[in-house]
């Protein structure tokens, strides 16, 4: 009986461990304010914050593509208070684009869940004699390296390369630091051609400021009927798609990534972050964290392929 009590007073005289979280999220967003990328990380960080009755701080963390963001990320406590949303150029294409990342995000990230994806949606400067692929095709290849191609981010400056190659023609590429500034340029007819983000590029073409010739899903995306695919453009079996996720550092603790995956999950199945999606032209997605893990891996392999494919030297 003398034990049992001394074995009580001894487990009580430590503070019994505080259920995750219990205080503040930090949510690093890799990106600038106002870019699609930190519209969609700020409404999953909102939705979180509902979920898990905690407060969760979305943190602007800009920089060479996405890097800074990450090693923010990876230079906070590994507890699962710090959580960053990913995509395409961070997570994958980064790996084989740029010769010195500072990170492997296979190794280094924990992933926790999908958010969202989208096409790219390609664009043509309003005043450049072109309007469908067919007569994009033509042109190039009577105008060798005469076609502009901008991009905003690693992974559109990909799918430009790769689709010229798909095509056949000779472009010059012309990297911006954002879509934005990109979409801004072909509006203004300083560069003919951008794979851009869907939400960012649908307002213009239907404002008739810039040309759509097709979107990058194998089919219609269901946001945009009206724009054909490029397969149908076209481009047979041409397809990529755009997307987003969340992961913290490599080293949470398994129960506490678990906790962040169900939240997350659950987040981006409510009403209101699918139609604020929707209307970004945007489609949420959701998954457990092994099956976001399983499908980093195979991304970072795939767009090391493409890239490889199109000729893109390591910078």
């Amino acid at each position: 009986m003398i034990k049992l009590i001394f074995v009580a007073l001894f487990l009580c005289s430590f503070p019994a461990m505080a259920e995750f979280p219990d205080r503040m999220i930090r949510f690093i967003v890799p990106f600038p304010a106002g870019t699609l990328t930190d519209i969609v990380g700020r409404k999953v960080a909102d939705e979180m914050r509902k979920d898990l009755n905690q407060v969760v701080v979305v943190e602007n963390k800009p920089g060479a593509f996405g890097v800074v963001g990450g090693q923010a990320l990876l230079s906070a406590p590994a507890d699962g208070y710090t959580v960053m949303l990913v995509g395409v150029t961070t997570a994958a294409s980064n790996v084989t684009l740029l010769k010195k990342l500072p990170f492997d995000p296979l190794k280094d990230f924990s992933p926790i869940g999908f958010v969202a994806e989208f096409p790219f949606f390609l664009v043509a400067r309003p005043g450049l004699q072109v309007n469908n692929i067919s007569e994009l095709v033509a042109y190039g290849r009577q105008n060798p390296g005469k076609l502009t191609f901008a991009s905003g981010a690693s992974s559109s400056q990909v799918a430009a390369a790769q689709l010229a190659s798909v095509l056949g023609i000779q472009v010059t590429p012309v990297l911006y630091l954002s879509a934005a500034k990109a979409l801004n340029d072909v509006m203004g007819e300083r560069v003919d051609l951008l794979m851009a983000d869907i939400a960012l590029a649908m307002p213009q073409a239907r404002a008739g400021k810039v040309k759509g010739l097709g979107v990058s899903s194998r089919e219609r995306f269901a946001l945009a009927p009206e724009v054909p695919t490029l397969n149908e453009a076209g481009v047979p079996g041409f397809e990529m798609i755009v997307w987003f996720g969340l992961v913290s550092a490599a080293k949470v603790p398994p129960e506490i990534t678990a906790k962040l995956s169900a939240s997350l999950a659950r987040s981006v199945k409510s009403d209101s972050l699918v139609k604020n999606f929707a209307a970004q032209g945007v489609a949420a997605r959701s998954s457990t964290a092994s099956e976001f893990g399983a499908f980093l891996n195979s991304e970072v392999h795939r767009w090391a392929k493409m890239i490889k494919e199109a000729g893109i030297e390591p910078q």
